[in-house]
C-alpha cells in the first residue's frame, strides 16, 4: 500500500471512532509539512452509519478524483492571468 494511503487512514480512524456524520475533504498547495500549504478546495458529505477507515477511504479517494482535475484546471487558470 501507498505511504499516502496509509496516512490518510491515520487520519480517518478517529473521525469513525468518534461516531462523526460528516466529513470533509480538503485539497491544500504541497508544503514540507502536512496541512501547511493554503486550502484551494473543500468538500464535506454525510458518512454512513456503519462507515469504516476503508470506505471512508475510498469515499474520499473518489471525491478527489471528481474534483482534482477540475481543480487543478481552475487554479492553473488564475495563475496563467496573475
Amino acid at each position: 500500500m501507498e505511504e499516502g494511503a496509509c496516512m490518510g487512514k491515520l487520519f480517518m480512524k478517529p473521525v469513525i471512532a468518534a461516531g462523526e456524520r460528516r466529513a470533509e475533504s480538503v485539497f491544500i498547495m504541497l508544503m514540507k509539512h502536512y496541512d501547511h500549504g493554503r486550502i484551494f478546495f473543500q468538500a464535506s458529505f454525510n458518512l454512513s452509519r456503519i462507515e469504516t477507515a476503508e470506505t471512508l477511504a475510498e469515499k474520499i479517494h473518489a471525491m478527489e478524483y471528481q474534483h482534482y482535475p477540475v481543480q487543478i484546471a481552475r487554479w492553473l487558470e488564475r495563475m496563467l492571468k496573475a
